[in-house]
């Protein structure tokens, strides 16, 4: 009987978490639109978002952690691994093995997305830097040939 309490528990629990990971790769993949867009602004609204399901996420991992600590070591299971390892026991209920095959998966998505995410950003800020450059360039000529006490006359821009 106190298994069942505690699987249903765990599966009560890994269906939040499982929703709220939806959640997460639903506002990055809208984040990755938006980091192509280039709406700085909208980025940071999403990113708000995120940081709300992350901090639930949290939460809802210190509530799991004892569970999934009792059942890795109830088991034997390799702490780093122990969701694929869960799918060979025949003890724990099929809805369990499912959810937890669904969330690893969902991780995995999301790692995937956040990586390409950064990427992308760090593309767009090297765009950006590039682009200062060259216009800081352009304001240093500028103001070079608009000198007036300037005596002599003088290139200051270089040719390319």
């Amino acid at each position: 009987m106190k298994d069942k309490r505690r699987y249903t528990e765990l599966f009560l629990l890994l269906d939040k978490k499982l929703e709220l990971f939806e959640g997460l790769i639903q506002l990055s993949r809208k984040q990755t639109g938006v980091i192509e867009a280039e709406k700085w602004d909208e980025l940071q609204s999403l990113l708000d978002k995120k940081e709300v399901l992350m901090q639930k996420a949290d939460k809802l991992e210190e509530e799991l952690q004892p569970i999934t600590e009792k059942t890795i070591e109830n088991y034997d299971l390799n702490k780093d691994n122990w969701a694929e390892e869960i799918q060979g026991i025949t003890e724990i209920p099929e809805n369990i093995k499912d959810t937890v095959k669904k969330l690893d998966d969902r991780i995995r998505e999301l790692r995937k997305i956040h990586n390409q995410n950064l990427l992308d950003i760090k593309g767009k800020r090297q765009e950006l830097n590039e682009g200062m450059m060259k216009l800081q360039d352009g304001r240093r000529a500028n103001k070079g040939y608009n000198n007036i006490q300037r005596v002599y006359s003088t290139f200051i821009d270089q040719k390319s």
